[in-house]
């Protein structure tokens, strides 16, 4: 169905409202948005931008995953999906039903990391975990509860991705607003730190994913040696602050084999697993990969497990480091089954270690600095005399805590782990 089509059939149920399911709509749906051009979704592929297409010389354009994801294989009307896939307003929209989106269920088609993580938590034993659940899905919200028409149907521009700086405007700061948060870790991180950096449980990936099954059945089937979770990434994401600032923002990896040749990217992630309790400060200040950063020069983000037959990633936080492409080290499996068959998780076998082609599109993220580093090295035990100090430098003093605090200036200091000479085979 065309734009001009979408526009007649949306435009009385714009004049009553209810085109989102909602009152006082006064957008309409633009062929320059970001659902509809999708740029983004080749963007990492892309050889301009030191993408997979590198090692397959394959065009995108050639490649089913263009087409949509919805996993059902047909639209919200019930349409099957063409091969020759086109965006159009239908991906979404069930002008025939009140209201025409069916939120999460439409989303979750295409935006299928959110969809697994929702699975996940729906799996889980009783009694669940609720960390595991979304805060926001919890309290009966949905994803156009953040994400509004007017996203999605405004102009994306110049931008080439939702990852761009502004590339969405569903923004944490638009409902909890930062001066009736408490103070000490909200102060303390201020703008330089996004709030899910602390407030989600976990991103979530899917790990190795073969290619070459990809090219056999035009998209039908995903294999992957599974899906990973208990870990999170951190970068700076450019733009991304209340003021168009930098910002400490949570990131994930996709990691790929094809033809025994392997690739993995990182790039910013929003996982929807908010929390309304952040985590331990010793979540950061104490982690385990940046301790073996400090002894070894390395970080094991992926290590080959024999007895799963998969590469299993590190739990906890994970720092990208300015160094991060000789020192994140990653497994990778092959697959030596059917192509054409789902299934077959006994087939996979270790492959190597190492990525032949590493990408993280400078323009949406850049690795943690030296100086960003260092403060994550501050020992716990010290972490409450450094920010409380932090804070009092900031003019905030807490009344029941500024008592036994060393004056500034007095030769106390905090204590840091020693430097040392990393060594980089």
């Amino acid at each position: 169905m065309n734009v001009l089509r979408c526009l007649v059939l949306i435009a009385p149920l714009l004049y009553q409202g209810v085109a989102w399911g909602g009152t006082n709509i006064t957008y309409v749906p633009l062929p320059t948005s970001h659902h509809f051009e999708r740029t983004g979704k080749g963007l990492f592929y892309h050889k301009e931008y030191g993408g997979l297409e590198l090692l397959t010389n394959i065009p995108f354009g050639e490649l089913q995953c263009k087409n949509c994801h919805h996993k059902s294989g047909k639209l919200p009307t019930g349409k099957p999906i063409p091969y020759a896939y086109v965006s159009s307003c239908e991906d979404c929209h069930n002008f025939y039903e009140e209201p025409s989106v069916k939120s999460p269920e439409v989303c979750l088609e295409c935006h299928t990391r959110q969809a697994a993580e929702m699975a996940f938590f729906d799996k889980l034993p009783e009694p669940k975990n609720l960390e595991w659940q979304d805060v926001h899905f919890r309290n009966d919200m949905t994803c156009i509860s953040c994400h509004t028409g007017d996203q999605m149907h405004d102009s994306a521009g110049k931008q080439r991705s939702m990852l761009d700086p502004r590339g969405t405007d569903a923004r944490c700061e638009d409902c909890h607003q930062p001066q009736k948060l408490s103070l000490t870790n909200h102060a303390l991180h201020g703008e330089r730190v996004a709030c899910v950096t602390c407030h989600i449980k976990s991103v979530f990936t899917c790990n190795n994913c073969h290619f070459e099954t990809e090219l056999a059945v035009q998209g039908k089937i995903k294999r992957a040696t599974g899906q990973e979770r208990d870990f999170i990434m951190l970068v700076n994401r450019r733009g991304y602050g209340p003021r168009g600032n930098d910002q400490v923002h949570p990131a994930s990896y996709q990691s790929v084999v094809y033809n025994g040749r392997t690739f993995y990217t990182i790039a910013p992630f929003f996982s929807h697993t908010v929390t309304e309790k952040a985590h331990q400060c010793e979540y950061c200040h104490d982690s385990q990969a940046l301790k073996e950063y400090d002894k070894t020069g390395k970080i094991t983000v992926t290590k080959w497990d024999a007895g799963k037959k998969k590469p299993v990633v590190t739990a906890g936080m994970i720092p990208i480091p300015p160094d991060w492409q000789r020192a994140l080290q990653f497994d990778f499996a092959n697959f030596t089954g059917d192509v054409t068959q789902p299934g077959q998780m006994d087939k996979w076998i270790f492959l190597k270690q190492g990525a032949d082609l590493m990408q993280m599109v400078a323009d949406f993220a850049y690795p943690l600095t030296e100086d960003q580093l260092a403060k994550f090295r501050v020992p716990v035990d010290d972490l409450p005399i450094a920010k409380k100090k932090a804070l009092m430098r900031m003019g905030i003093r807490l009344p029941d805590e500024a008592e036994n605090l060393p004056a500034e200036g007095q030769s106390e200091t905090p204590r840091t782990s020693p430097p040392k000479a990393l060594h980089h085979d």
